[in-house]
């Protein structure tokens, strides 16, 4: 049997110890809930340019429509 194989069976023995000793393992420790942070609101759509805010307005009194 060489080093390796040993060390791999101490292993396997060890492990299989505590396994069977263990039998309530420790549950996870309890984390604090996370806190989302509130959704921003989308912004406003803001024109481009002024054409861009009068092809968007309504039509001008004085314009055919």
């Amino acid at each position: 049997m060489s080093i390796s194989e040993a060390t791999t069976t101490a292993l396997q023995s060890s492990l299989r110890e505590l396994s069977l000793n263990n039998t309530n393992p420790v549950k996870d420790i309890p984390r604090p809930a996370v806190k989302t942070a509130p959704t921003k609101k989308k912004a406003p759509v803001v024109a481009d340019s002024w054409e861009d805010e009068a092809d968007e307005s309504e039509p001008e009194p004085n314009s055919p429509a």
